[in-house]
C-alpha cells in the first residue's frame, strides 16, 4: 500500500479523516456525496496516498451475493431480539427510501452487533 505516514505520528485527525474518506466512498458507489449526508470533507488527501486501494473488510461486503444475503436475512431475523429488529429496521427503510443517514452500532463485544 503507498500509503507512507509514519505510525508513529499518526493523530485522532487523521483516524477521523481516514474515517470519512471511505464514508465519501461508499456514498459515492451509489451517487451520493459527503455534502448530501451533510458530513465534513477529509482534512487529509488519503486519494493521493493510498490511489484506488479498497479497505479490505468495505470490498468484501460488497462482493456479498445480494440473494443469499436476503435469504440469509429473511431466516435469521425472526430470531432477532428487539434492539437488532429495530436496528435493521432503521438501515433498510433508510436504504430503500434513500433518506439520509449514517449508522454506526457501537455495542460491547458479545451483544450481535455482527449477527445484526
Amino acid at each position: 500500500m503507498p500509503y507512507s505516514i509514519d505510525p508513529q505520528a499518526i493523530t485522532i485527525d487523521h483516524v477521523y479523516s481516514f474515517g470519512l474518506y471511505e464514508i465519501r466512498r461508499l456514498l459515492e458507489l451509489v451517487g451520493f456525496t459527503l455534502e448530501w449526508a451533510e458530513l465534513p470533507l477529509p482534512q487529509y488527501n488519503f486519494l493521493a496516498t493510498l490511489g484506488n486501494e479498497t479497505n479490505s473488510i468495505i470490498r468484501d461486503k460488497l462482493l456479498l451475493n445480494n440473494e443469499g444475503l436476503h435469504d440469509l436475512v429473511s431466516q435469521d431475523l425472526p430470531r432477532a431480539n428487539k434492539d437488532q429488529r429495530n436496528t435493521h429496521k432503521a438501515i433498510y427503510t433508510a436504504t430503500f427510501k434513500r433518506t439520509r443517514g449514517v449508522f454506526f452500532i457501537n455495542r460491547p463485544r458479545g451483544t450481535g452487533k455482527t449477527y445484526t
